[in-house]
């Protein structure tokens, strides 16, 4: 990022993720903010890169747009979502913590968005007559576009049921917990990525809205097969298919507390999901003072200071996901 070392120094503890200025490196990212002077400098590094443009009447999606980016590195706000100038929406808020730059810097590093000059898109003819000399090649010369890979329906319809929670916990080999220390707790993420790791079905038990990691709209997201959403903390959407691994984000101020229990009795691992150290740690405290099983605590800010408080338990998304 283009920012100074102290701060990106302070980026790299609070995340667990390492920050540095812009060079260029093998498996990195580079995020520039709204207004970057570096637009240009960074396109011609050729690597992955996010352009933060800000709100979506910003000019600095058009200044990108115009120097090559494609739509799908340009990150814009619209209205109370945050998502790619081609609409591939990537989370919700009205700012975006540092949480969220790692979520912007994952997702160009997994579908692989490079800066791309178009040299041709439907309505645009090119003839000979308008193409420099330097610039024609050999016809046997093919260009390549490598789809980004992303979430998304499949063609085929599956079934979608409305069953009990405690169904689906009775039938999973595995059964994993989230659970979020406060409401403000930014879990949705965090269970996407281990579900997807563990090949799971995320179960949604937080009141929100449907996790638009699955999709644009619930149906979307349902219909992947690796996503269900309840709206009651009792029962939950779910596309009917084989069930083995289970990852549960759940707001224990949302779900029955009834079934909260029984899941608990059927957990194989139980994680916290805190915010900051100062609005989470009295929760974290009361939960492990009842003697409540509890496997670790995986931290999106303040590594440090729940670092400090539980040694052993506390790690951040990508030690996880090892």
């Amino acid at each position: 990022m283009d920012l100074d070392k102290e701060t990106l120094q302070k980026y790299s503890e609070r995340s667990g993720i390492p920050f540095d200025t812009i060079q260029p490196l093998e498996q990195a990212v580079v995020v520039l903010l709204p207004d970057s002077p570096k637009l240009e400098e960074v396109f011609n590094l050729n690597m992955p890169t996010a352009v933060i443009a800000g709100d979506i009447t910003s000019k600095t999606k058009e200044a990108a747009h115009e120097i090559g980016y494609p739509d799908e590195a340009i990150i814009v706000k619209d209205n109370d979502t945050f998502r790619t100038l081609s609409g591939t929406p990537l989370f919700r808020g009205k700012n975006i913590p540092l949480s969220k730059i790692v979520t912007i810097a994952n997702y160009i590093y997994e579908n692989d968005i490079l800066p791309e000059i178009i040299v041709w898109s439907p309505g645009k003819e090119t003839t000979a007559a308008n193409v420099p000399k330097e610039d024609m090649k050999d016809p046997g010369e093919k260009v390549i576009y490598k789809e980004p890979v992303r979430m998304a329906p499949t063609d085929r319809k599956p079934n979608i049921i409305n069953v009990p929670i405690s169904v689906i916990a009775d039938k999973a080999k595995t059964n994993i917990y989230l659970i979020k220390t406060i409401s403000e707790a930014q879990s949705g993420d965090i269970a996407y990525a281990i579900s997807r790791k563990l090949g799971g079905l995320h179960i949604d038990i937080t009141g929100c809205l449907p996790n638009i990691n699955y999709g644009p709209d619930k149906i979307s997201a349902l219909s992947t097969e690796k996503y269900g959403y309840s709206s009651d903390g009792i029962k939950v959407e779910v596309a009917e298919a084989q069930i083995d691994t289970v990852v549960y984000e759940i707001d224990a101020d949302f779900i029955d507390s009834n079934l909260l229990q029984k899941l608990y009795d059927k957990a194989n691992k139980v994680y916290q999901i805190p915010s900051s150290f100062i609005r989470s740690v009295d929760s974290i405290q009361a939960w492990i003072s009842a003697q409540f099983r509890l496997d670790g605590i995986i931290v999106t800010e303040d590594d440090e200071e729940f670092r400090r408080e539980w040694p052993n338990l506390t790690f951040t998304l990508d030690q996880v996901l090892v």
